[in-house]
């Protein structure tokens, strides 16, 4: 299905030449938190569903903005989310739903909706070392070893497309650790 709202959303990005924006949208009595990111490609749209126990959704953006509205496995989830949503007597249908959160993206990117890295890992639960959200260094791969997937789409989702091309050009894998404060080891260890 043609999504014109995110469409309009990526015209705004690309003006302000950002990649990635972070937007929560309710519908009913469901909250998500959303990302929609150009990082890669095809570009990707997930729903991370707000409360105690949250659940995650993510969709390929094809070109001409299209979306696959279809849950797969994920269709319990959804309905456990949405069954606070007093909808009774109604059957779910995921082109309605997405019909509805189409409306409520918004038109407008801002720079204060740029997620941090460790945002995008809570929102994003897809990435080798979830629990690794801050950035440490590169870590030079020894001959024959070469930069794995896994590492390649969290550069490419917590750093960028530029991240990405000088990793696999230099051969060298991010390094991410659970502490922000181990994250800056360099820059201690040059003012000691």
């Amino acid at each position: 299905m043609k999504m014109d709202g995110l469409e309009i959303l990526y015209r705004s990005m690309k003006d302000l030449n950002l990649d990635i924006q972070r937007f929560p949208i309710k519908t009913g009595s469901a909250s998500f938190e959303c990302l929609f990111s150009l990082r890669s490609t095809p570009f990707t749209f997930s729903l991370t569903s707000r409360g105690t126990c949250p659940k995650f959704f993510i969709f390929e953006v094809k070109a001409g903005f299209i979306l696959n509205p279809y849950f797969g496995e994920k269709y319990k989830d959804i309905l456990e989310v949405l069954s606070s949503d007093q909808r009774s007597g109604s059957e779910f249908d995921p082109k309605q739903f997405f019909h509805e959160i189409n409306k409520l993206i918004p038109k407008t990117a801002h720079r204060k909706n740029v997620p941090s890295t460790s945002e995008i890992i809570r929102l994003m639960p897809v990435f080798e070392h979830n629990d690794r959200p801050y950035f440490s260094n590169w870590r030079l791969n020894p001959k024959g070893e070469y930069v794995t997937p896994e590492n390649l789409k969290k550069t490419l989702e917590l750093l960028g497309k530029e991240a990405v091309a000088y990793s696999k050009k230099d051969n060298v894998s991010s390094v991410w650790v659970a502490n922000d404060k181990a994250a800056n080891w360099l820059e201690k260890k040059i003012l000691n």
